[in-house]
């Protein structure tokens, strides 16, 4: 399990941008560059430099994989409806992969014109405070909490806000006044909620013609107990 507190509210960006950096960033901490070279305090090392062009190359293949991914087509026809009912009939027993999602919203944007945004809603334990959390953190296998960056919290609260945290995330694409959103919270996405009578991973979805505002969608899901009536659900796999 892992907190990375890097992953802001983006709005309305180029998805291709925004999934490279991510996974740049992602691979530039995971394989050891120094958190002060990560936050440019520090000039990067030669060791690290090499690590970042590792990544680079490494997202022309990632890049290369997800764009070859099939695309449901389902989900194509679901950027051209704009009535609820409709949009639920299509997204009845379909099932995708992070890896799907990814190349829709790529599709959407490079042959449709959609931006792109996304919405984090991270509510701690009360008695931990979120602008004392470090960059980032993970609970190991054997248990062990691993840091990025400075805190002034013990492990055993890093811990304990990584397990008892609530996460909220919301993936829009939208185009003049036509959105669709789809998100999950983490219990959602660990198949931790149950959905027809069992525990699946699964993203929930809603959209511009649900006869709410983005502005309400978004408020309902920073709340951490959203209230957005009776939405359609995905089948997630391969998480």
């Amino acid at each position: 399990m892992i907190s990375l507190d890097q992953t802001e509210d983006v709005e309305l960006c180029n998805p291709e941008e925004y999934f490279k950096n991510l996974f740049i960033i992602n691979r530039l901490l995971f394989r050891g560059v120094p958190f002060d070279e990560l936050s440019s305090k520090k000039k990067p090392s030669v060791k690290s430099m090499m690590v970042f062009e590792k990544a680079i190359n490494d997202w022309t293949e990632k890049y290369r994989l997800i764009r070859n991914v099939k695309i449901p087509q389902s989900l194509t026809t679901l950027i051209t409806v704009n009535k609820k009912n409709e949009q639920k009939k299509l997204l009845k027993s379909l099932e995708i992969t992070p890896m799907i999602l990814t190349n829709f919203i790529l599709e959407a944007s490079i042959n449709y014109g959609f931006k792109f945004s996304q919405y984090k809603a991270e509510i701690l334990p009360k008695n931990i405070e979120k602008s004392k959390m470090p960059f980032a953190s993970e609970i190991l296998e054997n248990g062990e909490v691993k840091i990025w960056g400075k805190t002034e919290l013990s492990k055993g609260q890093i811990k304990q806000a990584i397990e008892q945290r609530k996460v909220n995330i919301a993936k829009f694409i939208e185009k003049e006044d036509v959105w669709h959103c789809f998100f999950a919270n983490y219990k959602s996405l660990y198949g931790e909620e149950i959905w027809l009578g069992e525990n699946i991973a699964h993203f929930h979805y809603i959209s511009s013609s649900f006869g709410l505002t983005k502005k309400k969608v978004i408020e309902e899901l920073k709340s951490g107990n959203y209230q957005l009536g009776n939405m359609p659900h995905i089948k997630l796999s391969e998480f």
